[in-house]
């Protein structure tokens, strides 16, 4: 996935552009704080090469004028960090 993505829909289906420009729709699972920054799961709608259908995508949610973008997490200590802050709450909703 490119580094910046627009929200395409504010429903429970997101469309996000790879770096390829194919549009691939992603259910979204939650979003969450950790730390001062919130972040958004997502797993894919349909199943696709890149990700499997039991794997979660977490990525940055950035709010600037806009609208609502998402970032990669580049850093292993951040993704760990999120990872777990993403599992407590999950769980935490069931």
């Amino acid at each position: 996935m490119s580094k910046k993505n627009e929200v395409y829909d504010n429903s429970a289906i997101i469309s996000l552009e790879d770096d390829a420009g194919n549009v691939v729709d992603f259910e979204q699972v939650m979003t969450f704080p950790c730390g001062e920054d919130f972040y958004i799961a997502l797993t894919p709608a349909e199943p696709n090469d890149e990700i499997a259908e039991d794997e979660v995508l977490i990525l940055r949610l950035i709010e600037d004028e806009e609208g609502d973008l998402f970032e990669p997490i580049e850093s292993e200590e951040e993704l760990d960090r999120v990872w777990h802050e993403f599992e407590k709450q999950y769980y935490e909703e069931d």
